[in-house]
């Protein structure tokens, strides 16, 4: 799990959290000059963000980001940084990527900022892009920009037009973090997978995998000049003794690429031990013969890199102390690193920018790798045994009412179609600024329109659309449920965060609780049917069950189970009453409100293992499983002996979201392949 911190409002979860996991080190080593050479002083930048996560250094500027906005300054005297302009507001922001007078911010659940920055005294923001998933890691090189997007790889989006940004494609790796851009490569370094997954993108609407090679830890960071590709790495260790491996995966890996299918790692730098859930920042850049490693808590450390097979210690530097969740102390994370001539500045994620006056660093030249170019697009492929309904947008959710159905299709608004045996019919498209996900509940549409909120809509008998209210509340809605016969519609910006909407007069709603587990919401991961006649439950990633009570005038927090207990891989659905939860490969079938401890249920199996966000129709269940591309369906006649219908499962060339049935047969929202309709039952 990647998220900047542990709420404070979450610190008692926490501690039953980590009650039952292992103990983990979350003390930080003290400076170690003989291994790691001198620890050189750092000195705060006054004029500063408070709080800072990623950087860049091209020319005699820096950019920033921090306190949720782009910071630029000019480094001409490096030692005193100058601001010059600063613009936002970026929240999320955790790293930036420069293409000309672009800046590219990979933002999280907030997706992809582009900025003009051609007047480093008035940066402005040109658009926002949807990326398919939490925008983690960038790089970005002509009119191209790469976006790391976890299980879900790398996405390539068209920057030619920065007003007007556009999907190129996107090529799955087992979990990146992080990307680097080298002349038609891309190296992705791949999280809990420990490894570089290597691209090849000099086709960029078709990027293909070239090479995999595995790293010491956890993959994050990486830089790439001439040969020589520098890893940065985290965590656990992915070799020695198992015994050994626990927090001792912390180390840059240097890699000989001058045979790019078959990498080989020359050799490797460790870090000390250590351990902290979240701030997982791990990143590596050159300057000259020294490679500057960012290792979250652990600091930077400086290696001497002017004989790769023997690399040595130059130096260390770590951030003031801030307080630590298993108490006490310890330095802040440095999330993000950028060296001039004689000077490294330094990012902390809670204290702001810094500044180091390091002799032998120096300004790493503009990378000169050739860019790629945008060929024509290919032409469009239909997806065998489906009728598809191209929405002119990604479409991520959709919501179905008798022979109508209303699509979220991102930028290009919410799509009115008519569904028949002989196809999708456009019927109408409602123009809103972005769309992300759609309900249909009780003769209203409930829609979740980004920046501008949640709407509420009445259909007329043609489908069309009449808006009767609007409520904004900050973050960006991105998830909507809205249970039938409940007044209360909940709401999720993919973060950390429930939020509980009273719509029972939508030209007044208003947000009437909120709830955060330990986890984050990356995807569809509550039922939204009345279980007892008014419970609802999410599953919180890694951070539990959550029951929640709707009948009365406020939403209530029922019950908990607090446990790593699903992934954000694995959704809830209401089956025959019960909750059906899908669990580590097999599923669970629950009584409402029923609690834990999950040791104490009965799992269930599906003759193989299953994973997904289930949709149930009937007897019939589908499971969507976003990262894998895949969407199966099961036979539960019998509910506690699910069987597969293979003749009902997919593998598909884009990421597809929640299933919703037709008449029996699938229906399957399909990002930039459109909304597809199953043609015939088996």
């Amino acid at each position: 799990m990647r998220c900047r911190t542990l709420f404070s409002a979450g610190i008692a979860v926490a501690g039953a959290l980590l009650a039952a996991a292992p103990v983990e080190d979350t003390s930080v080593a003290a400076p170690d000059a003989a291994k790691f050479g001198p620890l050189y002083r750092v000195r705060k930048v006054d004029d500063g963000p408070s709080r800072a996560t990623g950087m860049v250094s091209r020319g005699k500027f820096l950019y920033v980001l921090g306190d949720e906005m782009l910071w630029i300054y000019d480094t001409s005297t490096p030692e005193a940084p100058r601001l010059t302009g600063k613009t936002g507001k970026f929240p999320e922001g955790r790293q930036i990527a420069l293409s000309g007078n672009v800046a590219c911010i990979a933002a999280r659940s907030h997706g992809l900022y582009l900025v003009d920055i051609a007047d480093p005294a008035a940066p402005e923001q040109l658009a926002r892009f949807d990326t398919v998933e939490l925008a983690t890691g960038v790089d970005a090189a002509g009119p191209v920009c790469f976006v790391a997007e976890r299980q879900y790889g790398v996405e390539c989006v068209d920057i030619s037009d920065p007003e007007h940004p556009r999907f190129l494609s996107l090529i799955q790796t087992p979990e990146a973090q992080s990307v680097f851009y080298d002349s038609g490569r891309v190296f992705a370094g791949d999280w809990a997978a420990g490894r570089i997954t290597i691209l090849d993108v000099s086709h960029v609407r078709a990027p293909r995998q070239i090479a995999a090679h595995p790293l010491t830890g956890y993959g994050d960071g990486v830089a790439v000049r001439g040969d020589l590709c520098l890893a940065s790495t985290g965590h656990h260790a992915k070799t020695g003794p198992k015994e050994n491996r626990r927090n001792n995966g912390h180390s840059i890996n240097l890699i000989d690429i001058s045979n790019i299918r078959k990498p080989r790692t020359i050799s490797s730098f460790p870090f000390p031990p250590f351990f902290s859930r979240g701030n997982d920042f791990w990143t590596v850049r050159f300057s000259g013969n020294t490679a500057v490693a960012a290792d979250s808590h652990n600091g930077v450390f400086l290696v001497d890199i002017s004989d790769p097979l023997q690399p040595k210690g130059a130096g260390q530097l770590q951030l003031p102390p801030v307080a630590s969740p298993a108490g006490g102390t310890r330095p802040d994370a440095v999330s993000g690193v950028a060296a001039v001539d004689g000077v490294l500045y330094l990012s902390g994620v809670r204290t702001g920018l810094f500044l180091a006056e390091i002799p032998r660093l120096r300004r790493e030249p503009e990378r000169k790798s050739v860019p790629p170019v945008i060929p024509p697009p290919l032409p469009a492929k239909p997806v065998p045994g489906f009728f598809t309904y191209d929405a002119g947008g990604r479409v991520r959710g959709v919501a179905i009412h008798g022979d109508l159905a209303w699509v979220a299709a991102g930028s290009a608004g919410i799509h009115t179609v008519r569904l028949s045996e002989k196809g999708i019919s456009p019927v109408a498209v409602l123009p809103v600024t972005e769309a992300y996900d759609v309900k249909y509940s009780d003769g209203l549409l409930y829609a979740a329109e980004g920046a501008a909120g949640v709407a509420v809509y009445r259909p007329d008998e043609a489908g069309r659309l009449t808006l009767l209210g609007r409520c904004q509340f900050g973050p960006l809605a991105q998830l909507i449920w809205k249970p039938e016969g409940s007044r209360f519609a909940v709401v999720s910006a993919r973060t950390g965060v429930l939020y509980f909407l009273d719509v029972s007069d939508p030209a007044r709603m208003k947000k009437v609780f909120q709830h955060r587990q330990i986890g984050l919401l990356y995807g569809d991961l509550l039922c939204d049917r009345l279980l007892g006649g008014r419970y609802i439950a999410n599953n919180w990633h890694s951070g539990g069950l959550a029951w929640y009570d709707l009948s009365g005038e406020k939403p209530v927090l029922a019950n908990r189970v607090v446990e790593r207990l699903n992934t954000h891989a694995d959704g809830l659905a209401a089956l025959n009453g019960k909750l059906l939860m899908i669990n580590h490969g097999r599923y669970v079938l629950l009584e409402p409100n029923q609690p834990g401890p999950s040791q104490e249920w009965k799992r269930y199996s599906a003759g193989e293992r299953i994973s997904g966000v289930p949709t149930v129709d009937g007897t019939i269940v589908a499971l969507s499983h976003r990262a894998d591309r895949e969407v199966r369906l099961y036979d539960f006649s019998n509910p506690e002996a699910a069987r597969p219908i293979p003749e009902r499962r997919w593998k598909f060339p884009d990421v597809p979201g929640t299933v919703s049935f037709w008449r029996g047969r699938v229906v399957i929202p399909l990002s930039y392949q459109g909304l597809l309709l199953e043609k015939a039952l088996p």
